[in-house]
């Protein structure tokens, strides 16, 4: 999606009530998907967003369910007495004709929410505090979200159907679109390898084994705002793929995304491995912010989850190499297969250091 010029957003930011001639401050970094404004008006400060209608189609079922869940957290926020309530939840400014969002003359559709000030937010769990603070984060918004009621559509049908993931590369593979797959037969090997994950949580869902949430969907350290003076994690953010699901897609995806020692772009998949104290931080978080609220099943599943969502992420990389790199952005020749391979490296050294993991899960 074509970054807005400042004027643009400028002109999106009128439609909305803000208190004052609304100014743009400029970009906002951090998200591939939607392009983020940061907005003065007034004394106050407003994060504005042109949604990306490529990815989310239907941007009247997104904005059902990102209204529903804020107005959710932000309730919950307050009435459990959590610390500084204003700065744990996002809060939507609905537009001057009372909508969730809005569109501009060139159909952008545009959203406004509040700033929470001094915050930041962080690409990598440096530290395991930091991997203890996203599990924790995650681990409440799944206890908070326990008693969210309203109904929610499925924005993206199939986003962790991991089976659906599988059949695409192996069709892709066959169709071979851009003359890649001889070269990746490795990289497929290990995936048949492994291809057993593909069907564990789904059978599960549909039968009732472990119960269906209102999951984030997208659950990593770089969708959470930290305070930028004590490092404790605020609120959970990037709230557009909320969709039923299960915790554990959330707690699968912040192993694969906390735990490893080498970043997921990065062109040498050997030095990708697990880092085990991150590991046992991030557990440690996730079962206290979800206390009270997780089954036995999914206690005993967690580092399951961890090895699907690694597998399935390393799928999707995959896919889009064999099809010309037209999903994810790309810097580099081979840069999806260099994303693919950090993934099977982790998700080979998860299930080879299982039993210890399974410890420290056992004793958390």
């Amino acid at each position: 999606m074509e970054l807005s010029s400042p004027d643009r957003a400028a002109r999106a930011a009128l439609r909305f009530p803000l208190p004052g001639q609304p100014r743009v401050l400029g970009p906002l970094s951090g998200g591939l998907i939607h392009e983020t404004w940061l907005v003065e008006a007034g004394t106050t400060r407003w994060v504005l967003q042109r949604l990306n209608r490529n990815v989310f189609r239907d941007v009247d079922a997104v904005m059902r369910n990102f209204s529903a869940v804020v107005e959710h957290l932000g309730r919950c926020t307050t009435s459990l007495g959590l610390s500084e309530p204003q700065r744990r939840a996002l809060a939507l400014v609905p537009a001057r004709d009372g909508r969730s969002w809005t569109e501009d003359d060139a159909g952008g559709a545009w959203r406004c929410t509040g700033y929470i000030a001094h915050t930041e937010t962080k690409l990598r769990a440096a530290s395991p505090a930091d991997a203890r603070e996203a599990g924790r984060a995650f681990g409440e918004y799944t206890r908070l979200m326990e008693g969210f009621t309203a109904p929610l559509a499925m924005t993206i049908p199939g986003f962790h159907h991991t089976g659906g993931r599988l059949e695409a590369l192996e069709r892709t593979a066959e169709r071979d679109p851009v003359g890649r797959a001889a070269s990746v037969a490795a990289e497929l090997e290990v995936v048949d390898e492994f291809r057993a994950l593909a069907h564990v949580l789904s059978p599960l869902m549909a039968a009732g084994g472990i119960p269906t949430r209102p999951a984030h969907n997208d659950a990593k350290i770089a969708n959470l705002l930290f305070d930028d003076t004590t490092g404790r994690s605020l609120a959970v953010i990037d709230l557009d793929t909320v969709m039923p699901g299960s915790a554990l897609h959330d707690v699968g995806d912040l192993i694969r995304t906390t735990v490893g020692s080498a970043e997921e772009d990065g062109p040498d998949a050997r030095t990708m491995q697990v880092r085990p104290e991150y590991f046992a931080a991030l557990i440690e978080g996730w079962f206290a912010g979800a206390e009270g609220v997780l089954t036995a099943d999914e206690r005993e599943l967690t580092l399951t989850a961890g090895r699907i969502l690694t597998f399935e992420q390393a799928v999707r990389f995959l896919t889009d190499h064999l099809e010309g790199d037209h999903y994810y952005p790309v810097s580099r020749p081979d840069h999806n297969l260099h994303r693919a391979q950090a993934q099977l490296a982790l998700l080979i050294d998860l299930t080879e250091r299982s039993e210890a993991l399974e410890e420290i899960i056992a004793a958390s």
